[in-house]
């Protein structure tokens, strides 16, 4: 599986918020749309490829294609990071659904699952859990909201990494 890292996204055009039921755009979407006029069926999905394939180390075993139709990305990422003085970690299973049209293209990411949340505490001691959202009664709260900022700017980082790829990539 490939492995990304987070990247903060700046000045993105639209934003994706994890929910206790997957990413919700500011639309109130499961999913971005991008408009590209100029640009060919045909040429975003080449344009998508060749992104996917520099992103990642091993393409050949995150990317399923169905040829000018769509990708599908299905990886694994692995974050640790340390908040006074504990370190903590977690692996998200994640697929990122691109599918293309004339002109537009369709961005959809989902989290398949987190695999392992560990915290090393101070004095040796280990904690783990998976839970990052507590559901009662219909109500979520948040558990773990240092993980939910993390997943926000992650996948904001990548779609916004994405769709600037796709820009820059028509201008040369």
């Amino acid at each position: 599986m490939g492995v990304g890292m987070i990247v903060i996204a700046l000045n993105c055009e639209a934003q994706m918020t994890l929910t206790p039921y997957g990413f919700m755009s500011d639309s109130a979407q499961a999913y971005l749309v991008w408009e590209f006029p100029d640009r060919s069926k045909q040429e975003l999905y080449e344009s998508s490829l060749n992104h996917f394939k520099r992103k990642y180390d091993n393409p050949d075993k995150v990317l399923q294609l169905v040829d000018n139709h769509s990708i599908f990305v299905n990886a694994l990422l692995s974050v640790r990071y340390n908040v006074w003085n504990s370190m903590f970690g977690y692996k998200i299973r994640y697929e990122i659904d691109v599918s293309f049209k004339e002109g537009r293209m369709k961005v959809e990411p989902k989290i398949e699952s987190i695999i392992e949340l560990i915290m090393d505490l101070p004095g040796g001691r280990k904690m783990a859990t998976s839970e990052i959202w507590v559901i009662e009664n219909g109500e979520a709260t948040i558990k773990r909201g240092d993980i939910v900022r993390g997943i926000n700017k992650w996948i904001n980082g990548y779609t916004e990494e994405l769709r600037k790829s796709i820009i820059s990539d028509n201008e040369w």
